[in-house]
């Protein structure tokens, strides 16, 4: 059994707890809740679903409400799960504010508040709009394709599917419109209903097309934290920051990034055969990146990169001994580079880690040669959406 099935087992046992506890007479909606409950631990989702909506029937409860949204949750319904959770979360708060002392209405509201949380993260969403010419008293309800109407559909965003969602708009003269959204996960768009304004003498304009995507939604920007650890040569482990622009194109987002990194001073031992006598020195250094590449949804919430760039290496050494006798030695080098990398993105933070491989451009001599001419390195990110 599975981490998510036993706890969802153990909520199922705690939810029966209660409702024998608040059923006193075995009352019909408190059995069928008890029942759905059950099926609904054994991963009978569509037997639970039932049990628990003839629960609402028989009286409404946010645990009835609870119960429900799970089980269609478990059936791929998670826009109707969400819409459903809300009812749960509007019950539950009047539960808790009539709530007695030892009531299990705070432990489900809390339940529900974080479901909701959850849920609100994997739907999207969309608002409804009519093309010019056209009222609203034309569309006499709208649904989600095979999960019943959608209340007050133009007073607020609706909650679809991500990715993919059939919506049927039914017309005041018995005609059904279908028309899709498609909208990323946590995310909001804007949706003209595909329909053509009663004909008149005057020469009527084409509906407009059915989705209008809000643009500022298809652009991004994040800061980023960086680590490079370990070293090569005598090039040591660094730190930075930096930022990263996004623009997204379904499941495919083009990434821009600039990265700054210091290298904190380290003892190296210089070989015989550099400029100056061998000996041990502090070296330090900083470099930057700038790199454009792109990133592919593999598996939700994992995403596969590749990126091409520049990397500027300056390093320099305040202890170094040069021939004539006078300290100090700086050399600079600008490697090619090539990234591979797979991440994982959850709501506005993400973590990337990727393989780099750096070749160099121009003459890596100078005071220190252990500084090489391919560096292989791993990339670690940290990255915060700011916008949208």
């Amino acid at each position: 059994m599975t981490g998510v099935n036993r706890g969802l087992a153990a909520w199922v046992f705690l939810v029966s707890v209660a409702a024998h506890a608040d059923c006193p007479t075995q009352q019909a909606s408190c059995l069928l809740h008890e029942e759905g409950a059950v099926l609904l631990g054994g991963g009978h989702f569509e037997q639970a679903a039932a049990k628990f909506k003839a629960s609402i029937a028989a009286a409404p409860s946010a645990r009835a409400y609870l119960g429900y949204a799970q089980a269609i949750e478990g059936l791929g319904q998670l826009a109707l799960a969400y819409e459903t959770m809300l009812e749960a979360k509007r019950l539950s708060d009047l539960e808790v504010a009539n709530a007695r002392r030892g009531d299990d209405a705070v432990p489900r509201n809390e339940r529900i508040k974080y479901k909701l949380a959850e849920l609100s993260s994997a739907v999207a969403f969309v608002r409804l709009a009519l093309p010019d010419g056209v009222t609203a008293d034309r569309i006499t309800s709208v649904q989600r394709e095979h999960e019943g109407d959608v209340a007050a559909p133009f007073d607020h965003p609706i909650a679809v599917a991500p990715d993919h969602q059939v919506l049927v708009a039914m017309l005041s003269d018995g005609q059904k419109v279908e028309f899709e959204a498609s909208v990323a996960a946590g995310f909001e768009g804007r949706l003209v209903i595909p329909i053509r304004a009663p004909e008149t003498s005057e020469i009527v304009e084409p509906a407009p097309p059915p989705v209008e995507p809000r643009r500022d939604r298809d652009l991004g920007f994040a800061v980023e934290l960086f680590a490079l650890p370990g070293s090569v040569g005598n090039i040591g482990s660094g730190y930075g920051g930096g930022l990263r622009g996004e623009l997204r194109r379904g499941p495919a987002t083009v990434t821009l990034r600039v990265a700054y990194f210091t290298h904190p001073d380290n003892v190296v031992l210089l070989p015989a055969g550099a400029v100056g006598v061998p000996e041990s020195v502090n070296v330090g250094g900083y470099d930057v990146q700038a790199l454009v590449g792109a990133r592919l949804a593999i598996w939700k919430p994992i995403f596969a990169s590749f990126e091409l760039g520049l990397q500027h290496y300056d390093e320099h050494s305040d202890d170094f001994v040069n021939p004539d006798g006078s300290r100090g030695g700086e050399l600079g080098v600008t490697y090619g580079l090539l990234g591979v990398g797979v991440g994982a993105h959850w709501r506005r933070f993400d973590l990337h880690v990727t393989e780099q491989i750096g070749l160099a451009l121009d003459d890596t001599g100078g005071f220190d040669h252990n500084v090489p001419d391919t560096v292989f390195r791993v990339l670690v990110s940290v990255g915060f959406l700011i916008l949208p």
